[in-house]
């Protein structure tokens, strides 16, 4: 299966993410063991064969049958050997072992070569993807279930490139003596320790990307993001982690992941800091093209300006610009000593005239 042989853009579904701050995603057929390839698409307005930036990006798996109609596997341990079975039998075709044709085979054999991308679905996987990954000679990029935190000494010792979630447990609802008996003490410490994964990562120097998959709600990313920036995780890793990481584990880095020549325009531009609690996302440029997605501030360059003159401090000025460059100047106080401020559009300078002795 080929992601780009079957992408079919959802606007509804793009604005959603634009919403978030996005201009890329990666985008697969979640189902089955062996998953196919991935592609990675932009979030423009267009075409599917325009917004398309890579094709087979990531071969991908998991331990989940999916929808398969076949009896076989019905285990996790026949999932592992069904695929342990079916990469022998990849090697062996590639080796002339087989006589007839076997375009299944043909097409993993050449998903050998990109990223390989493994589902975790627990926090135990990780022994068995490691495993396989010993195996085969395979160093798998492992989509997480945003729970390494619970065994991260061997997350630490795996080496591997992380695809990590933000789809933190809501708080438990306890209304009566049985909702009470029923909880889980595991599940209570995961509510609790959810939002300081991705810091635990950045501690034990574990490379991650962050995903907004598994959200019930793709608003909810932003505010995840935040509340783990509040416990513990810098702003820093977080923007790499939305930024260089993804385009480096996919193999995309000559197109998106900095702002460059020669790379796709894609960037955002906000009203605050980006992580700023306060900040309100004001356009998501995807392609050169530009989407408007909050209403533009009634002023620019607002903030704490300190006033010094012939080097001494006066105190500070909080003021802002309106976009007909007038100043709008919220606090003065240094009323008796300042008679007028302006400012000058082409070299971008507040300027201050004192009051004279009369």
């Amino acid at each position: 299966t080929h992601a780009h042989q079957l992408f079919a853009r959802n606007e509804k579904e793009a604005e959603e993410l634009r919403k978030q701050g996005f201009g890329a995603v990666a985008v697969f057929v979640p189902d089955g063991i062996a998953r196919g390839t991935s592609a990675v698409v932009c979030l423009a307005n267009e075409t599917e064969n325009q917004t398309l930036i890579a094709q087979q990006t990531t071969a991908n798996y998991s331990f989940k049958k999916g929808s398969s109609s076949q009896t076989y596997p019905t285990s996790l341990m026949g999932a592992v050997a069904l695929l342990r079975q079916t990469l022998y039998d990849a090697q062996a075709y590639k080796n002339g072992y087989f006589k007839e044709t076997n375009l299944s085979l043909e097409a993993l054999n050449q998903q050998q070569n990109i990223p390989q991308v493994f589902e975790a679905d627990n926090r135990w996987d990780i022994l068995r993807i490691q495993a396989l990954g010993r195996e085969f000679g395979k160093n798998y990029i492992i989509k997480t279930q945003g729970d390494e935190y619970q065994n991260i000494a061997l997350w630490k010792t795996a080496g591997a490139q992380l695809i990590v979630p933000l789809n933190f447990p809501d708080a438990a609802q306890v209304k009566t003596f049985f909702d009470a008996n029923h909880l889980r003490y595991t599940d209570l410490r995961h509510r609790h320790m959810a939002a300081f994964n991705p810091f635990v990562l950045q501690q034990n120097k574990i490379p991650f990307a962050l995903t907004a998959a598994g959200l019930k709600e793709k608003k909810e990313f932003l505010k995840n993001l935040r509340e783990a920036i509040e416990h513990g995780l810098s702003e820093t890793t977080a923007l790499e982690a939305l930024t260089t990481n993804p385009a480096k584990f996919l193999n995309i880095a000559d197109k998106v992941g900095t702002i460059e020549k020669g790379k796709l325009a894609n960037f955002i531009i906000t009203e605050e800091t980006l992580f700023d609690e306060d900040n309100i996302l004001l356009e998501n440029w995807v392609q050169g093209q530009r989407y408007i997605i909050g209403d533009a501030p009634a002023y620019y360059l607002t903030g704490n300006y300190n006033l010094f003159i012939d080097g001494k401090p006066y105190g500070e000025i909080r003021m802002g610009l309106k976009k007909d460059y007038s100043l709008n100047i919220v606090e003065i106080p240094l009323t008796k000593n300042i008679d007028k401020i302006s400012f000058n559009t082409q070299n971008q300078q507040f300027s201050f005239r004192l009051k004279t002795e009369k």
